[in-house]
């Protein structure tokens, strides 16, 4: 269990980059999912006492033009509907425009841009990590 000052975190990603570099410790723990997993899981664990740390939806590519992403939540011990909410409206808006996506978008790019995008979801979160 964590000392009173140390935070659990939970980082929850499909970015082979972010796995890579992660630190995991008994106060880490990682998700390597699907993209559509990570939103969701997101939320599940939200339901279960967790806070979002990052938002679900940073950075300043469009959302649903990225498709690599990386949520990092600290466990806590009771819902925190402000994290909630935010995910809600996350996923509502990635769902939104994911109608938009090719089927098999993130397939169809090259290796050169999946890196390109792996590395602006990996800029967003490098410091807690």
């Amino acid at each position: 269990m964590a000392q009173n000052n140390e935070k659990v975190l939970t980082i929850i990603t499909n970015n082979p980059r972010v796995k890579s570099a992660a630190i995991l410790t008994e106060h880490t723990t990682l998700f390597f999912l699907d993209l559509n997993k990570v939103l969701t899981k997101s939320r599940d664990l939200i339901h279960q006492g967790y806070t979002l740390i990052t938002h679900p939806l940073a950075g300043s590519v469009k959302p649903w033009a990225n498709p690599f992403r990386t949520i990092v939540l600290e466990k806590g011990d009771q819902l925190n509907i402000r994290s909630l909410e935010i995910m809600e409206n996350s996923l509502q808006k990635y769902n939104q425009f994911k109608e938009d996506l090719e089927e098999n978008f993130s397939e169809k790019l090259n290796e050169a841009v999946k890196k390109d995008y792996q590395l602006i979801d990996y800029d967003l979160i490098k410091e807690l990590i």
